[in-house]
């Protein structure tokens, strides 16, 4: 069944006047970066939240500079303005300490031709004097500000009291279907936001040839034939050597964390360029992670062709990831959408692999054959290693227990083999397995 449409709140205003401290504090948790340096959000960023057992779709919008030439901020400029378009309530977000600005006046003549669903707050009131700054804020035309303080949670009560009033309601019918939710990792500038934008079929995030645009992670629910999904854009991932600290090292940090909360990952990778050291470890931590994956190699548009290019590509490639050999793989271009439409669907065959329950008996006999063809070696004590029985434990990823007689003497080389084994009975690709050993009771 199709996800019921959340109604969207939109966060906007100029640079700097806390935007995404505001989000974070009504979502409830660390969801955007937060910094001093003005324009760390780029894209839209959305999140669930709730007040009073109402749901809805908090947005995040990159600071707003109306009228500018810089590259980086028109594009963030109509990110925001997409949010517009799309919100049922928007929060038009001034500082309190500063008073209006003439960019806040800028913005708010943007804003005029959706006047009846803007909500004009001044953040970071903390005290008398700010209040009387923000009484100014009026002006603008919207009506009296509502004071807030994101930093201390002053004011967030009774402005959302507000929001909630004025969204409209869902059908108490509508009923939410499970989503797969992926994540786009790999080296900075390898195409991530171009590829999430073609899957997408629109500019959703920002896209600039300056690497490291996207610092934060970003969620974009989307539906593919009859399936939904949560697309997970996040900043590249850099040697840690060359990660600073501030808005980078938290980047990289929600990179991780977004992730493990993941059910595939989208590895991608830069056809253009040789594989690094730094593909291999992010490969290795994908698996570390007990991520399924599918690897894309992107920009396959700009790589001339022989016979056989393809095919020693991904030798090589098997051959620097081990511990990804299996994994799908996807030669395309963000820019022509070459074979893009492909992915959703070896995204869905990857969930169904990592949500797979096995039956008992079909595990025993592959731990029979197992034996068959190869015994476990002698304890220390002369004694045979016996391996009794193996069930599923868990799934996301599957994970197996075989019980033993002496687990502990079991040798590496063994544990391999019985890995390897049921991985291809089990016709397990894009999905790792867990495999433990426990003793019988």
């Amino acid at each position: 069944m199709r996800r019921a449409r959340l109604p969207r709140v939109a966060v906007v205003g100029r640079p700097n006047v806390g935007k995404s401290t505001f989000f974070n504090r009504v979502v409830g948790r660390v969801e955007a970066v937060v910094d001093d340096v003005p324009g760390v959000t780029r894209d839209r960023r959305e999140a669930e939240a709730s007040w009073n057992g109402v749901p809805f779709l908090l947005v995040d919008t990159g600071g707003l500079v109306p009228g500018t030439e810089d590259e980086m901020e028109a594009a963030i400029l109509e990110q925001a303005a997409m949010a517009l378009e799309e919100a049922d309530l928007v929060l038009f977000l001034v500082d309190a300490r500063e008073g209006v600005t003439g960019l806040d006046r800028e913005i708010a003549e943007k804003l005029r031709p959706h006047a009846a669903k803007v909500v004009p707050v001044a953040n970071k009131a903390d005290g008398p004097r700010q209040e009387m700054a923000a009484a100014e804020a009026s002006e603008l035309g919207f009506g009296n500000p509502r004071l807030v303080s994101a930093q201390h949670g002053r004011g967030i009560g009774d402005l959302l009291d507000e929001v909630v009033s004025r969204l409209p309601r869902r059908e108490a019918s509508d009923m939410e279907a499970e989503e797969i939710r992926v994540a786009l990792v790999g080296r900075p500038n390898v195409g991530k936001s171009s590829l999430a934008n073609r899957l997408l079929g629109e500019p959703r995030l920002v896209v600039h040839p300056v690497a490291g645009t996207t610092r934060d992670a970003v969620d974009v629910p989307f539906r593919y034939d009859g399936t939904d999904f949560v697309l997970v854009d996040t900043a590249g991932l850099r040697r840690r050597s060359h990660v600073a600290k501030g808005v980078e090292y938290y980047s990289v940090v929600r990179t991780q964390r977004s992730v493990r909360r993941s059910d595939v990952v989208l590895f991608v990778l830069d056809a253009t360029e040789p594989i690094t050291a730094q593909d291999a470890r992010i490969a290795s931590w994908i698996t570390e992670a007990g991520k399924s994956a599918v690897i894309l190699y992107n920009k396959w548009d700009l790589v001339e062709k022989e016979t056989g290019t393809s095919e020693e590509r991904e030798r090589r490639l098997r051959e620097k990831f081990p511990l990804l050999r299996k994994a799908p793989l996807l030669f395309v271009s963000a820019k022509t959408g070459l074979r893009v439409s492909k992915i959703p669907e070896l995204v869905r065959e990857a969930w169904k692999e990592r949500k797979r329950r096995l039956s008992t008996s079909e595990l025993n006999r592959i731990l029979e054959e197992a034996v068959q063809r190869l015994q476990p070696p002698m304890r220390k004590n002369g004694k045979p290693i016996k391996l009794y029985y193996v069930t599923q434990l868990a799934d996301s990823p599957p994970m197996l227990v075989i019980f033993s007689n002496a687990p502990g003497e079991l040798p590496a080389s063994y544990r391999s083999y019985l890995h390897n084994l049921f991985r291809e009975r089990l016709g397990l690709t894009s999905t790792p397995l867990r495999l433990h050993f426990r003793a019988r009771r």
